[in-house]
């Protein structure tokens, strides 16, 4: 059973609403991390009415549809997120740990809620694991750290180091990302509180090599076919623009990235510690 009031909000973005809730399972079986600390936050789609500029729900056929997109997008979102924890793993056994910290994040975990109600009409919503603010009160800590258009900190100057270092880390992890699949795809349009992210966008080529999903390396595909996949916001020329709107920072120096980024190029302490990889 899924408990929400979609009169109480505690966020609203470009395409959906936050709201509290809870889910109950039949018999009171748990269901970590969904019933475990007995708050979820419920997401629900909607589009912007164009006489008045107040909000409409979509359709639970097309809230389905659309939902499916923004699970697919945490999904690989979240490996490859790995994929770079996993680089910093091997890294480390060769150079050791640096003098900056390395944040331990991960996405939360999500589920999807067909809902009935009494006219037979379906309703699709998003649930995932609340984003507690630092207290455990109030509404959730949240912070956007990268947009999906940029691969640079959207974080405030007067916001705390720790969202600094976060934001830093991120803009490293897209770079190794981009390494690691060999130019096919990173996460943008990073946000969310203390060690989880949420509402994640994949920024992917717009001419993907097949075997990133079917293993045919001969064949090509097209933009349309691969990267709806991870709908609107999947933006071509934050692919494109990449090698050149990224900076390397100190995450990507000590690990020993770079780009040939003329802008990188330009700062006096953008050469790496040690150990140059090269990009493919």
């Amino acid at each position: 059973m899924l408990i929400v009031n979609l009169l109480i909000s505690v966020g609203k973005g470009k395409f959906k609403t936050a709201h509290p809730g809870q889910v109950a399972l039949d018999g009171g079986k748990d269901l970590p991390p969904f019933t475990t600390n007995k708050r979820v936050c419920v997401k629900q789609l909607y589009r912007e009415r164009e006489n008045n500029g107040g909000i409409a729900r979509l359709d639970g056929r097309y809230e389905l549809s659309a939902l499916i997109t923004e699970c697919n997008c945490i999904r690989w979102a979240s490996i490859l997120l790995d994929i770079t924890y996993q680089f910093i793993t091997h890294e480390i056994e060769q150079r050791g740990w640096p003098k900056f910290p390395i944040p331990d994040l991960r996405y939360t975990r999500l589920m999807l809620a067909i809902v009935q109600d009494g006219s037979h009409k379906e309703k699709a919503y998003l649930v995932e694991e609340w984003i507690g603010n630092d207290k455990g009160k109030g509404k959730p800590q949240f912070r956007k750290y990268i947009n999906n258009r940029l691969p640079t900190s959207c974080v405030p100057d007067e916001a705390p180091t720790s969202a600094h270092d976060i934001a830093d880390f991120l803009v490293f992890s897209q770079h190794s990302q981009w390494q690691k699949t060999k130019k096919g795809a990173f996460v943008s349009d990073y946000q969310g509180g203390g060690s989880l992210l949420t509402d994640p966008q994949i920024t992917s080529n717009p001419y993907v090599p097949t075997s990133m999903t079917s293993g045919h390396l001969t064949d090509i595909l097209n933009y349309s076919e691969f990267g709806k996949s991870f709908g609107g916001g999947n933006l071509e020329a934050a692919f494109n623009d990449f090698r050149t709107d990224h900076v390397c920072n100190q995450y990507c120096r000590f690990f020993g990235l770079m780009l040939d980024n003329p802008l990188a190029a330009q700062s006096p302490s953008a050469e790496p510690e040690s150990g140059l990889i090269d990009v493919e």
